[in-house]
């Protein structure tokens, strides 16, 4: 993997508009909308993405006979598989109402927000449309679930289905958001979908969920014309095996973790949503002495997620907003130790000054997918426990590419607040590095 820069802190890694599409259900446009574009909402930014959102959710809340559909005639041979069709179109049909109805709560909030003239009032709308992003996304789960049902009942006369779904996985893939989406793919597959990057996509979310024996089938499978498509994979195909070995000793010390003494946990609100992380104190005790600190000190709050890249790492925690910054000083790495936790999906590890184990302070990273070349070089010291799904949905920030000619700015994501939820009982310190 290339090296990547940002200012002084540097690691060493191994807004999107929806395509047209042809499904006249009002409900697949539903899901094509929570699915797809991120928003950046903050007054000023406007970008493809923002206003494509915002086309479509004016779409969606608009009345239209396409909001009912019959249930389809199905050539199934059983009376079994006659009802398990009807009971998909229920479902699909009851989740497409609560989509529709959430889908225009956050238009509301759309509207209302760019018709605030405070910051106070600013804030206030940024906090309720991060809140109505943690509401949504098991409203979306549902929503999808039920198409992937209705998508297997019947694959052959759901073809304009297939094709929405597929769209839905190529965009999510692409952003690192992979919860749902190996379900999704498999379905695919087994509906007998034939699309190129279906087998390569199918690989990479398997290693997202650390799935390794059936990436590696399906890395296997892919004929060598359609590598180039994904090429991500092939950073992983030569250490699938070293992938595998690893998760088993993480698994190992997450059922340790479970038996020991209850680790901290630190809730993290975004301008995306919220997401809950547990950290490793047992194997890192200073870096997570120093970041509960920091938490408790309300030192994140307001920190943009300043660089986020590509299949990679989200990174906040800079107090300058630019990757230059810290808290005033630096801590002793912990990195490369015998019980070394690695770093896989929403794994957090401490970001670093030109490679110097001693250089971290406050400045972090979420890894979108497993990471395995940082293991040696940068200290894991917590991972998401829920809402990893709110990762995916950060603005993709790369400070170190060069910006295109009429390339829309995107604003980046915000750390609203962080909270202790759960932490031992004794102080919580930074351990300084004396020069």
């Amino acid at each position: 993997m290339p090296n990547y820069v940002q200012n002084d802190h540097t690691i060493s890694p191994g807004g999107s508009v929806a395509k047209e599409n042809t499904h006249s259900n009002g409900f697949t446009t539903l899901v094509r909308v929570f699915a797809g574009p991120r928003v950046g909402i903050k007054r000023g930014f406007y970008s493809a993405a923002y206003l494509s959102l915002t086309v479509l959710l004016g779409a969606c809340i608009a009345p239209t006979a396409a909001w009912s559909q019959a249930a389809p005639e199905t050539s199934l041979g059983s009376a079994q598989d006659a009802e398990a069709a009807t009971d998909a179109t229920a479902e699909y049909e009851a989740s497409e109402k609560a989509l529709r109805e959430h889908l225009k709560a956050m238009r509301i909030q759309q509207v209302e927000f760019h018709m605030s003239e405070t910051p106070a009032r600013d804030r206030e709308f940024r906090q309720n449309w991060a809140d109505l992003c943690d509401a949504g996304r098991p409203i979306f789960a549902r929503a999808l679930k039920s198409m992937i049902q209705k998508y297997s009942a019947n694959p052959a006369d759901e073809q304009e289905l297939a094709a929405l779904l597929y769209e839905l996985l190529d965009q999510n893939v692409k952003y690192s958001r992979f919860e749902g989406m190996l379900e999704l793919g498999l379905a695919l597959e087994q509906g007998g979908l034939i699309q190129e990057k279906l087998a390569p996509m199918i690989a990479m979310c398997a290693v997202a969920d650390n799935k390794y024996a059936l990436a590696k089938k399906r890395m296997e499978s892919v004929p060598e014309a359609s590598r180039p498509l994904l090429p991500v994979l092939a950073v992983f195909a030569p250490v699938i095996e070293q992938l595998q070995q690893e998760w088993e000793k993480e698994l190992k010390m997450r059922a340790e973790d479970a038996q020991g003494e209850p680790l901290p946990q630190v809730k993290i609100r975004t301008t995306k949503g919220s997401f809950v992380i547990e950290l490793f104190e047992n194997q890192c005790p200073e870096t997570v002495g120093n970041f509960i600190h920091l938490v408790e000190k309300r030192f994140y709050d307001g920190h943009t997620f300043h660089r986020v890249l590509e299949h990679f790492v989200a990174q906040t925690g800079c107090p300058e907003g630019d990757g230059s910054g810290g808290p005033g000083y630096t801590i002793y790495g912990e990195m490369n130790q015998p019980n070394s936790r690695k770093f896989f999906r929403g794994t957090l590890g401490l970001a670093l000054s030109k490679a110097d184990p001693n250089s971290g302070g406050s400045q972090f990273f979420i890894s979108f997918l497993p990471t395995y070349n940082l293991n040696q070089n940068y200290t894991a010291f917590g991972r998401i426990i829920s809402g990893i799904e709110v990762i995916g949905t950060l603005n993709q920030i790369n400070p170190d590419q060069e910006k295109k000619k009429d390339e829309p700015t995107l604003t980046p994501d915000e750390v609203v607040d962080m909270t202790v939820l759960r932490k031992r009982n004794h102080p919580y310190e930074p351990h300084k590095v004396t020069r």
